[in-house]
């Protein structure tokens, strides 16, 4: 699984053709756009991580089911031989 990186603060300097007060909401805006991209990352992430665990779970129990399957054909095979 490929991690996404995290979304750093945006500094608050820089000379623009905009007053010091548009620049800073336009910066918080984005510093608080940022954050709730980086909560919905980890919230993916741990998603991604429980449905994996249940994903190996499911596996592990095909695999057994498949295992006793085999294992009752092989049963039924051999009373057919003896009869």
């Amino acid at each position: 699984m490929r991690r996404v990186r995290k979304i750093g603060r945006v500094r608050k300097a820089g000379p623009l053709n905009v007053t010091r007060a548009e620049f800073d909401s336009i910066i918080k805006l984005v510093d608080e756009r940022g954050q709730i991209i980086n909560d919905l990352r980890r919230e993916l992430h741990a998603t991604c991580e429980a449905l994996d665990t249940k994903l190996q779970r499911t596996r592990c129990d095909l695999q057994t089911q498949l295992t006793r399957i085999a294992q009752l054909q092989q049963e039924i095979d051999a009373l057919k031989r003896r009869s």
